[in-house]
């Protein structure tokens, strides 16, 4: 929904500029929008617009807003993992407790 939610407003925002602007059509501010959120920023991708000084602040934060959410995600999948080989590792403690036991 940050996707579409910025690009939505990309698009309002040049909606009466130049027709060959990359945010002219919607498939093209969808796309444009997706690159921002790759980190494929063009600053140049907003000249000719009434509002080019917002336009550049608005799409700044939704790169720093994609950053900060694939941080977050990518700090839960780490969190994730680790708890998983803490599991194992308690059950493979147990194993060769057990193990040494029968052995002995």
């Amino acid at each position: 929904t940050l996707l579409f939610g910025y690009a939505f407003s990309f698009w309002i925002m040049t909606y009466n500029a130049e027709s060959d602007n990359a945010f002219a059509t919607i498939g093209g501010t969808l796309l444009n929008s997706y690159s921002f959120m790759l980190g494929g920023f063009d600053p140049e991708a907003f000249d000719g617009t009434p509002v080019e000084g917002f336009a550049l602040f608005l799409s700044v934060m939704f790169m720093l807003l994609v950053s900060i959410i694939l941080l977050n995600l990518l700090i839960a999948i780490m969190g994730n993992s680790y708890s998983v080989v803490q599991e194992r590792t308690k059950q493979q403690y147990r194993w060769e407790q057990a193990s040494s036991i029968v052995d002995q």
